[in-house]
């Protein structure tokens, strides 16, 4: 991994061969090190058990989740996945890993879970997946500093 300062507000990653990551966030080592985590590694990662499912919605605030068999949907989410990842989590699973409690709308489909619940993507009400996806990223209140203003500006939900 190769970090280089862009400017005062942006460090740019190195991680994948040629592809570079322009990191904004807050200068904490937890956040650099779950950037840098985030990006190294696959841009959908599989979640194949109940627990690991438990320990990811326990430990991030907002995620994206595919849930399914594998469809044109799935390409479309992997490639939104690898344009967003320096922004959020993405992950895919079955639906026999979900607890009782949460019933996906049909096979495949896709969740965002934050603010301790989740919502389903439907195309008709919802639109563009890219666009309902950068709209979601934000859970409903959200610390709004130097960092998170910009992001939240591009998202177009103020």
């Amino acid at each position: 991994m190769i970090v280089m300062p862009v400017n005062i507000f942006c460090y740019a990653f190195r991680i994948k061969g040629d592809l570079t990551y322009n990191y904004r966030g807050p200068r904490t080592k937890d956040d650099i090190i779950d950037f840098a985590n985030r990006v190294a590694g696959p841009a959908v990662r599989l979640l194949t058990s109940s627990a690991l499912f438990d320990h990811t919605r326990q430990r991030q605030p907002v995620f994206f989740l595919y849930v399914g068999s594998d469809a044109p949907l799935k390409e479309v989410y992997i490639e939104i996945a690898k344009q967003l990842v320096v922004k959020t989590q993405f992950f895919a699973t079955s639906q026999n890993i979900l607890p009782q409690d949460i019933q996906p709308r049909g096979d495949p489909t896709i969740l965002v879970f934050k603010d301790d619940t989740w919502f389903h993507y439907d195309e008709a009400e919802d639109g563009d997946l890219k666009a309902w996806v950068t709209q979601e990223l934000f859970p409903s209140f959200l610390e709004i500093n130097s960092y998170s203003l910009y992001d939240l500006s591009e998202s177009g939900k103020f």
